[in-house]
């Protein structure tokens, strides 16, 4: 009844008047249509990311200014509204979005992905959880503008006392699905490979290992009031981010959180590279070995593993841990990490999910290709304009979506998260159109006819 609801405009059927005035009431700001099903569209509207400037700008103005306007995409909307999709955006967006225009997108059934980009800093989960959520202090310091940038005079409401869900019109907004950036990775201690690799006769292994020691964020072994290692104190940061997340919210959203496929994970595990030195103890064998991934250990996902146990063991599992891979370098290694990673949240009962974002980064002229050797690589292509820009970045998803699936990552029970983070596709206003060869929801919707309805895996709504 409910999916059918959502498709009248207005409640003038008499014989369904009473349940769909009391189905409207129901659709409210606080209340999440739940967790985010298989697909969510996420374009880089990110003009509020002032902390984020790829080439030195902004990037394609506001969201109310160009998916704002129903009209630009129709087609990705009941795709979406069908999946029981989700529309995506980084949490600094919405204290420039309107409490009409949110509860407009939620009353048409689309849930609303917020990621939250405060996960990287260095202070505690629970310091960082009642800033965002909350609005409060960080050791005194106003976060959202010492790091974010946010400024009282910015055409927006001050997250300040607010956290960021509070609608440029002053009003508390829960989101269907928050979304938490990395974190491991930023608060573990790594090395400095470059030093690791420099030949320095006469030194031992271990000299040159604490040479090359680094640690952006050593305050965090003070983070909690027990004493523990690094890991076990980022897994306490993501339960109490959640649970500080429930006493925002009475009606919780769903929690989800993205997760690095990179080699950082191999080169910063010391025991692994110990092992791996004590196979290759001469310099020039250990840096190719250590370089290509000769033999990994893979603890990330043994940490993942654990960090999903914790959260699960606390009431709060996670809807979707979503993958963000550097698939060019040593693709294999991404593949068999995904794998693993896969395996393990499956056996756990979670959504195993990708992040399908353009690896070419800020480089316009870039394409992804698959090589001749089956690996995915970087490449170079000459563009003359926005629009040659736009394809190109067109064509890169569409070969890793292509060959991801070809390997097994992408399957029927995949969550992607279509995903721009970076200076492409160059799209604001009325050029967001999914008419528009090379916009962002063009592209979206050629996966769509090209590889999600043949699949099978257009999955109608929830009853």
């Amino acid at each position: 009844m409910y999916a059918l609801l959502r498709t009248l405009p207005l409640c003038s059927a008499l014989i369904l008047s009473t349940i769909c005035f009391a189905r409207v009431e129901q659709v409210t700001l606080m209340r999440p249509l739940g967790a985010p099903g298989r697909y969510t569209f996420a374009p880089n509207q990110l003009a509020a990311a002032k902390w984020y400037e790829p080439a030195g700008r902004l990037i394609n103005g506001h969201v109310e200014e160009s998916f704002g306007n129903a009209r630009n995409w129709p087609e990705l909307r009941r795709f979406l509204q069908e999946t029981d999709g989700a529309f995506g955006i980084n949490a600094a967006e919405i204290g420039y979005l309107t409490s009409d225009w949110l509860l407009e997108l939620r009353r048409s059934g689309i849930r609303l992905s917020v990621e939250t980009p405060a996960w990287t800093q260095c202070s505690s989960g629970l310091e960082l959880a009642r800033a965002e959520l909350f609005g409060s202090l960080v050791d005194g310091r106003n976060i959202f503008q010492s790091n974010f940038r946010i400024l009282d005079a910015d055409g927006r409401s001050d997250p300040v006392g607010h956290g960021w869900f509070f609608t440029k019109d002053n009003k508390h907004y829960a989101p269907d699905e928050l979304v938490l950036d990395h974190r491991m990775l930023s608060v573990l201690p790594s090395f400095d490979i470059d030093v690791l690799l420099a030949a320095n006769p006469g030194s031992s292994w271990q000299a040159r290992k604490d040479a090359a020691r680094r640690d952006s964020c050593s305050a965090a072994d003070s983070f909690h009031l027990t004493s523990v290692d690094r890991v076990t104190g980022v897994l306490v940061d993501y339960v109490d981010y959640a649970r500080v997340m429930a006493q925002r919210f009475p009606e919780r959203p769903a929690i989800s959180f993205h997760w690095n496929v990179v080699p950082q994970w191999e080169w910063g595990d010391e025991r692994c590279i110990d092992k791996l030195h004590g196979l290759h103890p001469d310099n020039e064998s250990f840096a190719s070995a250590l370089v290509h991934l000769e033999s990994p250990c893979h603890r990330d996902t043994a940490i993942l593993d654990r960090l999903v146990g914790a959260l699960c063991q606390a009431g709060v599992c996670p809807a979707t841990v979503f993958m963000d891979m550097d698939i060019h370098y040593q693709t294999g290694y991404s593949l068999d990490a995904m794998r693993r990673n896969k395996d393990v949240l499956r056996k756990q009962g979670i959504a195993f999910g990708v992040d399908l974002a353009d690896e070419c980064n800020e480089q316009t002229s870039c394409i992804q290709v698959v090589s001749a050797s089956g690996e995915m690589r970087l490449e170079h292509s000459a563009v003359k304009d926005v629009r040659s820009i736009n394809l190109l970045d067109q064509r890169s998803l569409v070969n890793k979506f292509q060959f991801l699936v070809d390997n097994n990552i992408i399957d029927r029970d995949t969550n992607v998260r279509f995903e721009s983070w970076s200076v492409r596709p160059i799209e604001a206003k009325d050029e967001t159109t999914e008419k528009q060869e090379g916009s962002f929801a063009n592209t979206v919707l050629l996966l769509k006819h090209e590889f999600v309805i043949p699949g099978g895996w257009k999955r109608e709504s929830r009853p």
